[in-house]
């Protein structure tokens, strides 16, 4: 039969099994590492700055700014090229069709798409009738195919 300081001895040691299993318990985390793996950004973009034009830059002399995609490793990958913000009065885009800048030859207006390395030969000009003086901002986004997109953004000063 068990005494009391038995009882008392019997009772420290299902404490202690006890918080050694509170312990072992608490010890036990679950892993905070991120294992989900963001997509890679493969692609460099070239050649996008601040531009000027005047009434003078119409598409028989359009400025141009042409903008180069890179790839930076191994993955390849298609690059789709969008440009947003360009107001009414000016165009922005390429040229297509007679090959030359007389009336008569297309523009597109994309977006573009390709497997870099490419260049895409972007041109602006305005309609002198509609020309109005100002700054534009204007966004070029480049979107690889894992959806990852960059966007640059270039001031249009019209003097």
């Amino acid at each position: 039969m068990f005494t009391f300081d038995h009882k008392i001895q019997h009772m420290k040691k299902l404490h202690l099994l006890y918080l050694a299993f509170l312990l072992l318990f608490v010890s036990c985390t679950k892993s905070t590492t991120n294992t989900t793996s963001l997509p890679v950004v493969a692609y460099s973009v070239t050649g996008i700055m601040d531009q000027q034009m005047t009434v003078d830059n119409t598409e028989n002399y359009p400025v141009s700014m042409p903008i180069t995609i890179n790839y930076d490793d191994s993955t390849e990958q298609k690059v789709t090229v969008s440009v947003s913000g360009v107001p009414s009065n000016l165009f922005c885009g390429t040229f297509y069709g007679a090959g030359n800048l007389f009336p008569g030859v297309m523009l597109y207006s994309g977006p573009w798409s390709g497997v870099p390395s490419y260049t895409i030969p972007l041109v602006m000009f305005c309609a002198s009738s509609t020309y109005t003086t100002g700054t534009y901002p204007i966004t070029v986004t480049c979107t690889n195919a894992s959806g990852v997109s960059k966007a640059f953004t270039f001031s249009l000063n019209c003097k």
